[in-house]
């Protein structure tokens, strides 16, 4: 009976213990060297070298997937950097099978512009992530196609790498469309 009276608690305490381990903020601070290309054998040689930078925190939960509230960046592509923006934190959800919108919002003559960058495909740590960019090397609106879409893959030294990972990442909304 006093095993019981310590116990319990113990294990109550131990729990709580590891639920807030768990769900504590992650801070993260890294840069992931990968590589911008565009989808489609026809565009084999379009590969740009990248920097993708992150500044933020990382929030694991029990059941859904974990969010990342920071800073994300690429520097200027081809001279267009997609996260320009003025108001700096994202807030999206890591997730391979259910992709995050990555939006950027400025503040132009005290009205909230929005502009959509892409989606986030990402492991939960992203230690490796896949981003679908809506927009092409000009920096010109387009939308994202699976056949000759822009990409950003880190990380990654080769066109060939960067598509590996992109086709890990993306495999449960790919339904079994092959990504080239």
């Amino acid at each position: 009976m006093r095993l019981i009276k310590i116990g319990v608690p113990v294990v109550l305490i131990l729990m709580l213990a590891a639920f807030l381990w768990y769900t504590w903020p992650k801070q993260i601070d890294m840069t992931l060297e990968g590589i911008q290309y565009q989808l489609g054998e026809e565009h084999a040689d379009y590969a740009r070298p990248v920097q993708v930078r992150i500044e933020g925190e990382i929030q694991r939960r029990l059941t859904k997937p974990p969010i990342f509230t920071g800073k994300m960046d690429t520097g200027e592509v081809n001279g267009v950097n997609p996260f320009q923006q003025d108001i700096p934190h994202l807030k999206v959800r890591l997730s391979r099978s259910d992709p995050d919108w990555l939006q950027s919002i400025r503040l132009d003559q005290g009205q909230i512009q929005r502009r959509m960058i892409g989606s986030l495909y990402s492991t939960p740590t992203m230690n490796q992530l896949t981003i679908t960019l809506m927009h092409d090397n000009q920096g010109e609106e387009t939308g994202w196609s699976s056949s000759d879409g822009f990409m950003i893959s880190a990380p990654a030294h080769t066109r060939e790498e960067a598509l590996e990972i992109s086709k890990a990442l993306m495999k449960d909304t790919l339904d079994g469309y092959e990504l080239k």
